[in-house]
């Protein structure tokens, strides 16, 4: 472990690190209109604690009351012993991306090593399998008033490298906890929340200069705001969430005062650039997206509140275009979510949705940093102007940077730095003394952002919640010339910047955090929702009176505002049964848990088809697709001329042959209808046409102009009654059977469900884990099926030849190790579950003795196996050989040939 000292040191060395840095230690709100939607986000974070001898144990803070700790809350010491600095990095999706137990993200530029891997730990590598780099560094800001003071801690501050955060001892020594929810994990927890959980505890507590120097600007020692914070961070690998990480901060108060007007900010340096391109690592733009298109269309947005960065051209390979080496992906991040159990008038109020509305605000602010007045510069409002080192950009100190955090500016994006807006209140940009030094900014420089949410009162042994999504996008450059067009052009080069991926990407973790439509306390409040492509009025009843309602679509673009930490699910994997008899393995399954599944994130039943694997190992990367089965459905397509970007809206979930039948006509066959050309007129004037949903496999299916019959056999049909759709549930029976097959070889199948997907929110259809029903199969009989039919057991091969190539069939060998004494195989196949085999030779002399089942040589309740190895542990020579079969249905005899 480093000394504290040179821990710091080594921190600090931000902006130009001269090497690698080892890590010390082991191993609710929102607003419906139209051309805007506003929905308010938020971020989250935590801290540890030391206790002071005799100090006394206050009141949890309601991030304790509502997560269940088993840690003291006390106050920390401030001459704490050397910090257990740790950091980790999340690897289970398409976004590798570093977190620290001491309020940054980020590697540091490859500075920090992963603990784990002993290599460079990334910053936010996109996609994971490659070497873009988007991040340097992100750090978490706390500011706030305590009495007549103004008091800031940060997890860094990217200039001096001041760490004003650290890890304690109280949670699991200062280590970053895992946890997982796939049961096969070794990280597996109940209580996780993602495929991979990462739970850390720092303060800013410690005040021992070896640690923390003093301010830079007042050169008063490190005054803490006493918080101790509590940081989950969590990363899924379905499609839908595999772009971006979500991380939730518990803010807790433990000091004596309240923290009045506090915001929390999240500062980040971005790198964006492939790591063979180091040239390139500091040109970056940055700028912020408050609105996306909505996929409700009609010209609706969703609100953003997102802070992007990107390279400034993509690196294009000369006027080749771009190549392997251009990294055309922008990363972004956004405040999601905020506190949820603390309504204040001051704060919000209730509206017309039920939901409580926050009044908190949004500040957003970018500057270039220098040593040179003339040459440290960042877009602010005069009142606000100034840092420590006379400039407009960095600043230090704690009171610059609560006046920064909290302006509630949103700076206009860089690509405007050389434009003059101080008719709008803005100051005047830097080419007033260096014209040169604005265009370079405007085309991409090494920059700075500060996202910032507040603010907040943060009562003594009270906390708050803050939520932040980080998330990368693919496609954000489109031309490779793009950067001709600055300095001078652009609103050119703007609309070169392709946006959808990054933001969609964004909008599913909003999603995933605050499930659209879902009332998750039960309080009235299911969030917002836009009505469109509203139809005839249809005559209802109330009971008393008869009336008129207008018929539309409702499209939830955001939840409840309380925190649900889950998309949407793939239907469950159906319960397998396998028989089998020599060559042959019958698959069977019923429907009643794929198809009868209730998805809360759609609000409906959500299954389309299954699938079945084979495998020869129980891991599931040996599985290969075998064959599948889906509905034959069809999305019906109207037209809507108000619609954007397309006029042809696909409205319903995919129907069924007689679904369709049932609104159309018992003759209707939407096959006859399959564009937009060759369209179908309904009464009421309006065209569709149907489109495939899926491969429509059934039972038979057309490929390659053959009907083919699906292995897969739709059998049956069964129903059960629903309370939660009050409705009966129809689910159908399947068959599978897979022939020609080794009865030697172990075989693993799996059948999976997968779901509709969400083509609106561009998202594929979910498929269920494999790793759910994977069971194990021999295609031999079954110990019942032996008894019942009274099957007498068989030996394979015999005679057993020398030269008989049985590896090349199987038969031997069944870990694959290559060719030895002892992987050689003789067979017996159709023994009852439990018998006794003894192997003699022609004098009568015991050579081996088997009992079945045998942990090594059985491997179904009717099969085991002989290595040919006799009970001295010598191989057999060649020669005739007795066994008997010794069980409850009786005693048999044979005998084995072996010719070597």
């Amino acid at each position: 472990m480093f000394a504290g000292q040179q821990c710091l040191k080594l921190i600090s060395q931000i902006l130009k690190p001269a090497g690698k840095i080892p890590v010390c230690g082991k191993q609710k709100a929102g607003l419906r209109m139209k051309g805007g939607i506003s929905v308010m986000l938020l971020t989250t974070a935590m801290l540890w604690l030391v206790p002071l001898p005799g100090s006394a144990q206050p009141e949890d803070p309601p991030f304790l009351r509502h997560k269940t700790s088993s840690f003291p809350l006390t106050r920390p010491d401030a001459d704490a012993a050397t910090p257990f600095t740790v950091l980790r990095t999340h690897d289970v999706n398409n976004l590798l991306f570093t977190i620290t137990n001491w309020g940054t993200i980020g590697g540091m530029g490859g500075d920090l090593v992963d603990p784990m891997t002993g290599l460079s730990a990334p910053g936010a590598y996109f996609p994971a399998s490659t070497n873009f780099e988007h991040l340097y560094l992100g750090a978490l800001w706390v500011g706030g008033l305590i009495g007549s003071d103004t008091v800031v801690s940060t997890a860094h501050d990217m200039y001096y490298g001041l760490t004003e955060f650290y890890p304690g001892e109280y949670f699991s020594g200062g280590r970053v906890i895992e946890r997982s929810i796939r049961s096969n994990s070794a990280f597996y927890s109940p209580e996780a929340v993602s495929e991979q959980d990462f739970i850390a505890e720092y303060a800013d507590t410690l005040t021992a200069q070896a640690y923390v120097p003093a301010d830079q600007w007042s050169w008063r020692p490190h005054k803490p705001l006493n918080l101790r914070v509590r940081q989950e961070s969590f990363a899924w690998p379905y499609q839908y969430a595999e772009d971006f990480i979500i991380i939730r901060y518990w803010i807790a108060n433990m000091g004596e005062s309240t923290i009045r007007e506090a915001w929390v900010g999240f500062q980040v340096q971005p790198q964006v650039h492939h790591l063979n391109l180091t040239e390139s690592m500091w040109d970056d733009q940055i700028g912020y997206r408050d609105t996306m298109a909505s996929i409700a269309g009609y010209g609706f947005s969703d609100t953003l509140q997102m802070v992007w960065f990107a390279d400034n051209d993509g690196d294009p390979a000369g006027r080749s275009g771009f190549d392997g080496q251009s990294i055309r992906s922008a990363a972004g991040f956004s405040i999601i979510g905020e506190p949820q159990w603390v309504y204040h008038s001051d704060w919000g109020y209730w509206d017309d949705y039920h939901c409580w509305r926050w009044r908190a605000g949004r500040s957003f602010n970018w500057w270039v940093s220098s040593s040179n007045a003339a040459y440290d510069w960042g877009p602010q409002h005069e009142p606000r102007k100034g840092s420590w080192i006379g400039g407009m950009g960095e600043p230090l100190g704690d009171r610059h940077k609560y006046r920064r955090m909290s302006n509630g500016e949103i700076d206009y994006d860089q690509v405007w730095a050389n434009t003059d807006f101080s008719s709008q209140g803005w100051i005047t940009p830097p080419y007033s003394a260096d014209e040169y030094f604005a265009n370079n900014i405007s085309r991409g420089y090494a920059t700075r952002g500060l996202l910032s949410a507040g603010p907040y009162d943060i009562e003594a042994g009270d906390s708050i919640e803050i939520v932040l999504a980080f998330a990368c996008g693919d496609g954000f450059h489109l031309s490779a010339d793009n950067i001709r067009n600055l300095p001078r052009r652009q609103t050119e080069y703007l609309k070169n910047l392709d946006f959808t991926d990054l933001s969609r990407n964004m909008q599913w973790a909003r999603w995933v955090y605050d499930n659209p439509g879902i009332d998750t306390d039960e309080d009235g409040c299911r969030g917002y929702f836009l009505t469109s492509r509203c139809r005839d009025t249809t005559l209802y009843w109330d009971g008393w009176y008869p009336y008129d309602a207008e018929i539309c679509d409702t499209v939830f673009y955001s939840g409840d505002g309380v925190p649900d930490l889950k998309g949407p699910p793939p239907p469950p994997s159906p319960e397998l049964i396998i028989t089998s008899e020599p060559g042959k393995i019958h698959l069977e399954w019923d429907g009643r848990l794929s198809e009868t599944f209730y998805d809360g994130f759609s609000r409906r039943p959500d299954f389309e088809g299954y699938n079945v694997y084979l495998g020869l190992g129980h891991n599931p990367n040996s599985l290969a697709l075998m064959s599948s089965w889906d509905r034959v459905n069809f999305e019906p397509y109207h037209y809507d001329r108000y619609a954007f970007p397309s006029p042809w809206v696909s409205s319903e979930r995919p129907m069924t042959l007689d679904e369709l039948a049932a609104v159309y006509g018992a003759d209707f066959d939407p096959r006859n209808y399959p564009d937009p050309v060759s369209c179908y007129y309904a009464d009421d004037g309006t065209r569709y046409y149907f489109k495939p949903h899926g491969g429509n496999r059934g039972n038979a299916y057309e490929e390659g102009g053959r009907i083919l019959t699906n292995p897969i056999q739709y059998i049956r049909t069964d129903s059960l009654w629903s309370g939660q759709t009050q409705s009966y549930l129809y689910f159908g029976h399947y068959q599978c059977t897979i022939d020609d097959l080794l009865p030697s070889q172990s075989y693993y199948f799996a059948v999976t469900a997968f779901d509709h997907g969400f083509p609106e929110g561009g998202l594929s259809p979910l498929e269920s884990s494999p790793q759910t029903n994977m069971q194990l199969a021999y295609a031999s009989y079954s110990p019942n099926y032996v008894q019942e039919k009274k099957l007498r057991v068989s030996v394979y091969p015999n005679p057993y030849r020398i030269d008989g190539k049985y590896r090349e069939m199987g038969y031997e060998d069944p870990n694959h190790v290559g060719f030895k004494e002892r992987t050689r195989r003789i067979h017996f196949v159709n023994l009852p579950e439990r018998a006794t085999i003894k192997i003699f030779s022609l004098d009568g002399d015991l050579i081996r003795e088997i009992h079945h089942p045998d942990d090594r040589f059985s491997d179904t309740p009717s099969h085991t196996a002989w290595d040919m190895i006799t009970r001295n542990t010598q191989a057999v020579v060649s020669g005739i050989y007795l066994y008997t079969v010794e069980s409850d249905q009786g005693t048999q005899v044979g005998k084995i040939v072996i010719i070597k």
